[in-house]
């Protein structure tokens, strides 16, 4: 058994444990005078492959929705047939205009919470992965009114 194994946490003169020193020190939440804040937990060290994955989506839910963009303005321009009597023009515009629409709300809003939760709470990823499935929902949700909107 070495020094080490098994040591008891010894106690400072202000009446608090300290740390074995086989336990890593971790640091503390340090106030403006350079002392421990009462009741604040360390800080956990941002991950690289979070960050890395957090761009990644992102840049992943931006392609699909400049995809969405010009398939939205593709479909308008020249797939839709609007000449049935079950077609509404109105409907068949709005269906993209309002998927558009929330499409960037959903892109500008996640982008943001994405970093927030990045800097807050120190992972972004599963903020990231949330907006580009709401982008890719937003269009396939527009895709159906567009085609219940064509009377297809």
């Amino acid at each position: 058994m070495s020094e080490h194994e098994g040591a008891q946490p010894s106690v400072s003169e202000h009446g608090g444990a300290q740390q074995s020193v086989s336990e890593p020190v971790r640091p503390a939440v340090l106030g403006a005078d350079g002392r421990p804040i009462e009741g604040s937990r360390p800080k956990r060290p941002r991950r690289a492959w979070d960050i890395g994955l957090s761009i990644l989506l992102l840049l992943l839910a931006a392609a699909t929705a400049l995809l969405g963009f010009i398939l939205a303005v593709f479909n308008l321009a020249f797939v839709v047939d609007c000449s049935s009597a079950l077609c509404s023009p109105g409907r068949v515009v709005g269906s993209q205009y309002g998927s558009g629409v929330a499409v960037a709300v959903i892109l500008v809003s996640g982008t943001i919470f994405t970093m927030f939760s990045i800097v807050r709470w120190r992972r972004g990823w599963w903020a990231a992965l949330l907006t580009f499935l709401l982008v890719l929902a937003a269009w396939i949700v527009g895709w159906v009114l567009l085609n219940a909107a064509a009377g297809g």
